[in-house]
């Protein structure tokens, strides 16, 4: 293999073990490959996909830790999904991973979203209406 840099062939490929940890996430290894010349010291990563697996990984438990959590608190997710006017099941698809991550991350630091009588008779009143207008 030739350096990019220099265009000498001193390059050595090095892998080393990396640790992810997504917040309420499980922790993650993955190789990391490095391409790494002898000769002038540039280093450039190789394959991306075991990271992004990583993070799709630790991210997918973080959601599983994070709906068991609201469950113990007596929130299911259908409940979730309806105090906050979203599709049902959106929540544990696997396509919707990151949003759904980001969604239950921002509702567990701001639990009083979900006990604001308030908000939630909006968002049921509202799906009431809906509902009527379908049939």
């Amino acid at each position: 293999m030739e350096c990019g840099v220099c265009g000498k062939r001193k390059v050595k490929v090095l892998t080393h073990q990396r640790t992810l940890a997504v917040q309420f996430g499980s922790v993650q290894y993955w190789p990391e490959i490095v391409y790494s010349c002898s000769n002038c010291g540039s280093e450039i990563s190789g394959d991306e996909r075991p990271l992004i697996e990583a993070i799709e990984n630790s991210t997918c438990d973080a959601i599983k830790n994070l709906l068991d959590f609201f469950d113990t608190q007596g929130y299911k997710p259908i409940n979730i999904e309806r105090i906050l006017g979203i599709p049902f099941h959106s929540l544990k698809r696997k396509k919707n991973y990151r949003s759904s991550y980001c969604i239950l991350k921002f509702l567990k630091m701001q639990p009083e979203i979900l006990e604001n009588e308030k908000f939630y008779k909006v968002i049921y009143r509202n799906d009431k209406k809906k509902r009527k207008a379908n049939k």
